[in-house]
């Protein structure tokens, strides 16, 4: 008798333990509640007779979770996500000991972007998605999902003089190699007084060290010191073609010579010009020495770089990253995980679950796809408790437990009295 009384107060214990755990997690977010089943006890004595067995009492047959969905909440943070329909988050976390990659599942949808780009759960498990190729294919294997903070190519923007020759090619140099070349530069460029070059993986961190030059070659031309403003002069090569024609101004006849920037001339070939001033539509030359100094000339580099303004998560769980010239790229499709038996997943702790010999492993699909449910962002799935639910249970345990012991009371004194009589 003590033993079935004993074993009604076990059952009604552990059927308290499971509601009670149910209504502490009513605010979790993605958490699935429980329900305890029992079964009865029978002796197998063959011998027993049918019609006098009461029994053994009861045990606990299964402690079964519940994956209804629960309800949804709106929360304006992009990094919240649901899923509407089936499917588990996919989450990996390194282990620091060993170093090696441990997978697990949840329901759990509340992520952030930590300093590094990644998108994580409070307690820094990575989100996992199918990443993007290079020419918009979402590939099948999984990655860790990571926002870059700046976009690439990177911007760098180098200034020119006024006096920068049209045709020349501005270098870009990477602690001290040669990274990127711009065109050939334009009559816009040299107005603008910069032009701007694309280099492919170059970040913030490298801007100290981008420096950029481009080659000048400078033509003197001395002034006999008899001529006027608005004079043209122009010089000739060696073949008499014409290679520059430039229109004094006041500055040049006060500082007593004219120069012209021709990007193309080496000192050899600057040594056969020869100069004519025109005067009157005719055209004299004139014995002077040109002087011309074949340069490199260093250009200041300003790094523009194109940072992260904002991130969105379609239904299909496609990642996209907005920056600040305008354009979108598109970081990864969120993986969803999808199991034979997901109730017999096995809890780990945090909402997390991993995957078990009932539960069957996991088949990874893409939000939308069949069998799998759809993204919700900005949302969070509530935990599936209902608490009134949870209540009637607890009262209904609390009555057998209350019931057993009044049992076990009785028995004792019962007991007592046949005792005392003997």
């Amino acid at each position: 008798m003590l033993s079935v009384i004993m074993s009604g107060l076990n059952v009604a214990k552990e059927d308290l333990a499971v509601s009670a755990n149910n209504l502490a997690n009513a605010s979790t977010v993605g958490f699935k509640r429980s329900d305890a089943s029992f079964l009865d006890i029978f002796s197998n004595d063959p011998s027993s007779n049918p019609k006098t067995a009461v029994g053994l009492g009861a045990i606990t047959g299964a402690v079964t979770r519940s994956t209804n969905q629960g309800s949804m909440t709106t929360t304006g943070r992009v990094t919240d996500l649901a899923i509407a329909g089936r499917g588990y988050f996919t989450l990996s976390a390194t282990d620091p000991e060993t170093g090696s990659t441990n997978i697990m599942y949840t329901r759990s949808g509340a992520f952030n972007v930590n300093a590094e780009g990644q998108i994580t759960d409070s307690i820094g498990n990575q989100l996992q998605c199918f990443p993007v190729s290079a020419t918009g294919q979402v590939m099948k294997t999984l990655q860790g999902a990571v926002i870059p903070p700046e976009k690439t190519p990177a911007e760098i923007r180098v200034a020119l003089g006024a006096s920068t020759p049209v045709g020349s090619v501005v270098s870009l140099t990477l602690a001290g190699q040669n990274v990127a070349s711009s065109p050939p530069l334009t009559a816009t460029d040299v107005a603008n007084g910069y032009v701007s070059i694309q280099v492919p993986g170059v970040s913030s961190a490298d801007a100290p060290d981008v420096g950029a030059s481009y080659p000048v070659t400078t033509i003197s031309v001395p002034l006999a010191g008899n001529e006027v403003a608005g004079q043209s002069v122009e010089i000739r090569d060696a073949n008499n073609a014409i290679v520059g024609t430039k229109v004094l101004t006041s500055e040049d006849i006060v500082a007593g010579h004219v120069n012209f920037s021709q990007p193309s001339m080496s000192t050899a070939q600057i040594s056969s010009l020869t100069a004519n001033y025109i005067d009157s539509g005719t055209s004299t030359a004139i014995t002077a020495t040109i002087t011309g100094a074949a340069s490199t000339q260093v250009a200041a580099s300003e790094y523009r770089g194109v940072y992260l303004q904002g991130i969105s998560i379609n239904s299909k769980g496609m990642i996209q990253a907005s920056y600040g010239d305008g354009s979108k790229t598109d970081i990864g499709a969120v993986a969803l995980a999808n199991f034979r038996n997901d109730a017999a997943l096995k809890a780990i702790g945090n909402t997390n679950f991993v995957a078990s010999q009932e539960s069957g492993q996991a088949t990874m699909t893409r939000a939308g796809a069949p069998f799998a449910g759809d993204i919700l962002s900005s949302t969070l799935e509530q935990a599936n408790v209902d608490i009134t639910q949870e209540l009637m249970t607890m009262l209904r345990a609390q009555q057998v437990y209350n019931g057993n012991a009044r049992m076990l009371q009785t028995e004792v004194e019962v007991s007592s009295r046949i005792t005392d009589k003997l």
